[in-house]
């Protein structure tokens, strides 16, 4: 079976058996294994009934707790993908029916057309797909050797890698579909891009300098996206095969075009300011949204500006 189908059957396969009526937070003791486990299933059965609020409610406590693992950061995942509005069967759909748009300049205008969000106080799509990016990054491989650097949440119950290579390949294939939706979610509420247009944005993004007002927060989050879905991306292509791997291979030109620009960002004097800081590659702090600085000698922020000039620069949209 096609390792990106597998993947994602593992991934939503247990919550589609159960249904349940039940609401509410959870009353199990997570420090048990019957707990954990009575846990587990009743998110699934959430999850299955698509009752996101109740699934997150449901798991959070053994998230964040010492009982956590690879599986209830999975699962985590899944609850805030939901929260997201991320469904990935028709995801994998709908980006097959826009392939030949996503190999370029309209591949922004296919992420907002694919991944609505408002600007709405109780639209929680941007906010749902970050935190579903933090459970993904945490399912780390047993035993993988992580330099200090590149932890994100060292002190956590759940501390993530920047390397992409350090976590499990379920947790890459499941953060390509969350990132995009991130992506397209962050362009509809910063950019607002218009339907009736082909989904063209009717404003630039914002952090265009490494000192933006909101790079530190909104556009180091929106950068590491971008990245996490170009590091995620390769190890996609190599498991998916026929019309999947077509679709996925298609957005190749754009995966690259996000390195080579993350590394000038930061290398050369650019659009962005006067960051010409010597890097000699993107920086991998930038795959950590915590990390953008939001100075004129920040890497990662310079970067980030940079990243966020280059699609405001080269948006077009889709013409059928």
């Amino acid at each position: 079976m096609d390792a990106v189908l597998r993947a994602l059957l593992v991934l939503v396969g247990s919550a589609a058996l159960l249904l349940t009526t039940a609401c509410g937070t959870s009353t199990f003791d997570p420090a048990t294994p019957e707990g954990k486990r009575a846990i587990i299933e009743a998110t699934n059965r959430h999850l299955a009934a698509k009752n996101c609020s109740n699934a997150i409610a449901t798991i959070k406590d053994l998230y964040h707790s010492a009982s956590t693992d690879n599986e209830v950061r999975m699962i985590m995942a899944s609850a805030y993908a939901c929260g997201a509005n991320v469904n990935f069967f028709k995801l994998l759909g709908d980006l097959q029916l826009n392939a030949a748009y996503l190999g370029g300049q309209t591949f922004w205008a296919v992420m907002a057309k694919l991944f609505p969000a408002t600007n709405a106080a109780d639209d929680k799509t941007v906010e749902s797909a970050l935190l579903a990016t933090d459970a993904l990054m945490a399912a780390l491989k047993p035993g993988a050797v992580i330099l200090p650097s590149q932890y994100i949440n060292p002190t956590s119950f759940n501390p993530g890698a920047t390397v992409y290579t350090d976590r499990i390949e379920d947790s890459n294939i499941y953060l390509l579909f969350v990132s995009l939706a991130a992506i397209g979610a962050m362009e509809n509420r910063f950019a607002a891009p218009d339907p009736t247009l082909g989904y063209m944005k009717t404003t630039d993004l914002p952090w265009t300098l490494p000192d933006s007002a909101g790079m530190k927060t909104d556009g180091c989050a929106f950068a590491s996206e971008l990245l996490n879905f170009a590091d995620s991306l390769g190890g996609v292509i190599s498991s998916a095969k026929g019309a999947l791997k077509e679709s996925f291979s298609s957005m190749s030109a754009v995966q690259q075009l996000l390195y080579q620009t993350c590394e000038a960002g930061c290398s050369v004097p650019n659009p962005a300011g006067p960051c010409n800081l010597g890097c000699t590659a993107c920086p991998t702090a930038l795959r950590d949204r915590s990390k953008c600085a939001g100075t004129l000698t920040d890497e990662a922020s310079c970067s980030a500006a940079a990243l966020v000039n280059s699609i405001n620069a080269s948006w077009e949209p889709i013409v059928p």
